[in-house]
């Protein structure tokens, strides 16, 4: 009889410590979310690229680097040609937004989240694949990938961006 009541209390003690995890595990936590890290320019660099439209490259307009709060970073002038060069400051976070502006042409952005990577074409193409980050909750590697696959009218091995696709950094004008 103390036997079957030891055997029934534990079985008991078991299930019902099971239950009581089972229960925890879907409580929501009170810790915080693991924050991440901001993205910068450790050193001052160097970004570089073309503006184009439709019809071609400008030739005249000025590219402007600013935070997304609009934050003023750098500015360049494009003088009978297609290619700016911006300087960014070391300590600079990211993102950062791309805009080029011209008095015969419309504005058109381009996205720079990747410290690595320093050649940013501005064209349609990436104004529209910004916009389209922009609705899917912001300038996130993974919201910029999905919006340019979504945006772009290449075929499905082109969105490819790896391996035998070619290099993933030179793809949708540079923005990744």
């Amino acid at each position: 009889m103390i036997k079957k009541r030891f055997l029934l209390s534990t079985l008991l003690i078991l299930l019902s410590s099971v239950f009581l995890n089972g229960c925890d595990s879907k409580q929501p936590s009170n810790s915080l979310p693991a924050q991440t890290t901001t993205k910068q320019y450790e050193k001052a660099t160097t970004l570089h690229g073309a503006v184009s439209d439709d019809n071609g490259f400008a030739t005249h307009g000025t590219v402007t680097a600013t935070h997304l709060d609009g934050e003023f970073i750098s500015t360049a002038t494009l003088q009978d040609s297609k290619n700016y060069s911006l300087e960014i400051p070391a300590n600079t976070r990211l993102p950062l937004l791309l805009t080029f502006s011209s008095a015969d042409k419309e504005s058109f952005i381009a996205v720079v989240i990747h410290p690595s990577i320093t050649k940013y074409d501005i064209n349609p193409l990436t104004t529209a694949i910004a916009k389209k980050a922009m609705t899917l909750g912001g300038y996130t590697d993974t919201n910029l990938r999905q919006a340019a696959e979504t945006v772009s009218s290449m075929s499905d091995n082109a969105k490819a961006t790896a391996g035998a696709h070619g290099n993933p950094t030179q793809r949708y004008g540079g923005w990744h």
